[in-house]
Order: C-alpha cells, then structure tokens, then sequence
C-alpha cells in the first residue's frame, strides 16, 4: 500500500516510518503540493497525510469547501 505525505519537512517520513511500516505503507514524500497534483492519478495511494503546520492556508480552503 501507498501512503502520499506532503510536508515541507525533510524527517517527516523518517519520523513516520516506523508506524506506517508496521501497517506495510510506502511512503511517498512530497514537499509541494503543486507538484502533487500533476502526479496524484499516477501514484494512487491508499492514504494521504499533509502536514497541517506546513500548509494552512491550503487545509483552511480544503475544509470550508466540505
């Protein structure tokens, strides 16, 4: 299984290893959700995690739109 992280930090999929290794995940880093987007159909992961410190902004717009 996949799991999609976007976070601007460089040992946040280091710190995540551990736990999501235990449930068999790959980790996929991103540092730009821009560039995401171009490659989101070709990776198809089964989790997403963004880093809500890194990108407020983009997380408040994601929300109200729910």
């Amino acid at each position: 299984m996949k799991a999609l992280l976007i976070s601007e930090s460089l040992n946040s999929a280091e710190k995540l290893k551990p736990f999501l290794g235990s449930y068999n995940f790959e980790i996929i880093h991103y540092r730009s959700p821009v560039k995401v987007i171009d490659n989101l159909q070709e990776i198809s992961p089964n989790a997403v995690i963004i880093n809500a410190l890194d990108f407020p902004r983009q997380i408040g717009r994601a929300v109200q739109q729910e």
